[in-house]
Protein backbone atom coordinates (compact mmCIF):
# COMPACT_ATOMS: atom_id res chain seq x y z
CA UNK A 1 0.00 0.00 0.00
CA UNK A 2 1.29 3.43 -0.91
CA UNK A 3 1.94 5.74 2.04
CA UNK A 4 3.31 8.87 0.36
CA UNK A 5 1.45 12.04 -0.48
CA UNK A 6 -0.72 11.43 -3.53
CA UNK A 7 0.37 13.75 -6.38
CA UNK A 8 -2.03 16.43 -7.55
CA UNK A 9 -3.56 16.30 -11.02
CA UNK A 10 -1.56 17.99 -13.75
CA UNK A 11 -2.61 18.51 -17.35
CA UNK A 12 -1.08 15.84 -19.56
CA UNK A 13 0.89 16.59 -22.68
CA UNK A 14 -1.42 15.91 -25.62
CA UNK A 15 -0.54 14.57 -29.04
CA UNK A 16 -0.09 17.04 -31.86
CA UNK A 17 -1.45 16.25 -35.29
CA UNK A 18 1.21 16.53 -37.99
CA UNK A 19 0.97 16.02 -41.71
CA UNK A 20 4.45 14.49 -42.06
CA UNK A 21 6.76 12.23 -40.09
CA UNK A 22 9.44 14.28 -38.29
CA UNK A 23 12.92 14.35 -39.80
CA UNK A 24 15.92 12.86 -38.01
CA UNK A 25 16.32 10.23 -35.31
CA UNK A 26 15.44 12.18 -32.17
CA UNK A 27 11.74 11.33 -31.94
CA UNK A 28 9.60 8.38 -30.90
CA UNK A 29 6.07 7.28 -31.69
CA UNK A 30 3.45 5.42 -29.69
CA UNK A 31 0.34 3.47 -30.56
CA UNK A 32 -2.85 5.53 -30.56
CA UNK A 33 -5.32 3.85 -28.24
CA UNK A 34 -9.00 4.66 -28.59
CA UNK A 35 -9.93 4.78 -24.91
CA UNK A 36 -9.99 7.38 -22.16
CA UNK A 37 -6.79 9.23 -21.31
CA UNK A 38 -6.21 8.80 -17.59
CA UNK A 39 -3.76 10.01 -14.99
CA UNK A 40 -3.38 7.68 -12.04
CA UNK A 41 -2.43 9.58 -8.89
CA UNK A 42 -1.20 6.97 -6.43
CA UNK A 43 -0.47 7.50 -2.75
CA UNK A 44 -1.92 7.57 0.74
CA UNK A 45 -5.69 7.13 0.64
CA UNK A 46 -5.63 5.00 -2.51
CA UNK A 47 -5.44 5.83 -6.20
CA UNK A 48 -7.39 8.64 -7.82
CA UNK A 49 -8.02 8.32 -11.55
CA UNK A 50 -8.41 11.55 -13.52
CA UNK A 51 -9.52 12.31 -17.07
CA UNK A 52 -7.25 14.46 -19.20
CA UNK A 53 -9.40 17.45 -18.16
CA UNK A 54 -8.95 16.78 -14.45
CA UNK A 55 -12.30 15.13 -13.71
CA UNK A 56 -12.05 12.53 -10.95
CA UNK A 57 -13.38 9.32 -12.52
CA UNK A 58 -12.15 7.01 -9.77
CA UNK A 59 -15.70 5.68 -9.32
CA UNK A 60 -16.20 5.06 -13.06
CA UNK A 61 -12.83 3.31 -13.23
CA UNK A 62 -13.33 1.47 -9.92
CA UNK A 63 -12.42 -1.84 -11.60
CA UNK A 64 -8.83 -0.53 -11.91
CA UNK A 65 -8.19 0.64 -8.36
CA UNK A 66 -6.61 -2.62 -7.15
CA UNK A 67 -4.27 -2.68 -10.17
CA UNK A 68 -2.02 -0.14 -8.46
CA UNK A 69 -1.82 -1.84 -5.04
CA UNK A 70 1.43 -3.73 -5.63
CA UNK A 71 3.47 -0.90 -7.15
CA UNK A 72 6.81 -0.67 -5.31
CA UNK A 73 6.58 3.03 -4.48
CA UNK A 74 5.17 5.37 -1.88
CA UNK A 75 3.50 7.64 -4.47
CA UNK A 76 3.39 8.13 -8.23
CA UNK A 77 1.65 10.00 -11.04
CA UNK A 78 1.29 7.77 -14.10
CA UNK A 79 -0.09 8.89 -17.45
CA UNK A 80 -1.91 6.28 -19.49
CA UNK A 81 -5.05 5.15 -21.27
CA UNK A 82 -8.02 3.17 -19.97
CA UNK A 83 -9.34 0.50 -22.32
CA UNK A 84 -11.87 -2.31 -22.15
CA UNK A 85 -10.37 -5.57 -20.92
CA UNK A 86 -12.00 -7.29 -23.88
CA UNK A 87 -12.43 -5.51 -27.19
CA UNK A 88 -15.07 -6.65 -29.65
CA UNK A 89 -15.60 -4.33 -32.57
CA UNK A 90 -14.58 -0.74 -31.94
CA UNK A 91 -12.22 -0.16 -29.00
CA UNK A 92 -14.14 2.90 -27.80
CA UNK A 93 -17.54 1.21 -28.05
CA UNK A 94 -16.13 -1.76 -26.13
CA UNK A 95 -14.88 0.61 -23.42
CA UNK A 96 -18.26 2.31 -23.12
CA UNK A 97 -19.99 -1.08 -22.88
CA UNK A 98 -17.48 -2.24 -20.25
CA UNK A 99 -18.14 0.86 -18.15
CA UNK A 100 -21.91 0.41 -18.40
CA UNK A 101 -21.75 -3.31 -17.64
CA UNK A 102 -19.09 -3.30 -14.94
CA UNK A 103 -16.74 -5.41 -17.08
CA UNK A 104 -12.96 -5.54 -16.82
CA UNK A 105 -10.77 -2.58 -17.70
CA UNK A 106 -7.06 -2.26 -18.41
CA UNK A 107 -4.69 0.66 -17.90
CA UNK A 108 -1.95 1.12 -20.48
CA UNK A 109 0.76 3.18 -18.76
CA UNK A 110 3.00 5.21 -21.04
CA UNK A 111 4.60 7.95 -18.93
CA UNK A 112 5.76 8.41 -15.33
CA UNK A 113 5.41 12.04 -14.28
CA UNK A 114 6.39 11.71 -10.62
CA UNK A 115 7.69 9.00 -8.34
CA UNK A 116 8.03 9.00 -4.55
CA UNK A 117 7.38 12.77 -4.35
CA UNK A 118 9.96 13.57 -7.04
CA UNK A 119 8.84 15.46 -10.16
CA UNK A 120 10.25 13.63 -13.19
CA UNK A 121 8.96 15.97 -15.91
CA UNK A 122 12.40 17.59 -16.25
CA UNK A 123 13.84 14.27 -17.43
CA UNK A 124 13.71 13.16 -21.04
CA UNK A 125 10.72 11.10 -22.09
CA UNK A 126 12.99 8.09 -22.65
CA UNK A 127 14.37 8.39 -19.10
CA UNK A 128 10.82 8.53 -17.72
CA UNK A 129 9.87 5.48 -19.78
CA UNK A 130 12.87 3.59 -18.38
CA UNK A 131 11.78 4.45 -14.84
CA UNK A 132 8.22 3.41 -15.64
CA UNK A 133 9.44 0.07 -16.97
CA UNK A 134 11.44 -0.48 -13.78
CA UNK A 135 8.43 0.45 -11.63
CA UNK A 136 6.15 -1.98 -13.47
CA UNK A 137 8.63 -4.84 -13.90
CA UNK A 138 7.53 -8.07 -12.28
CA UNK A 139 3.88 -7.00 -12.08
CA UNK A 140 1.06 -8.60 -14.11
Amino acid sequence: MQTGRRPAFRKPQLATLASDVPKGDDWIFETKFDGYRCLAAIGKGGPRLYTRNGHDWSNKFQALSAAFDDLPCTAALIDGEVMAGRVTGSAFSSLQAALRGGQSLVFYAFDLLSLDSKDLTGLSQLDRKDRLETLLSGLP
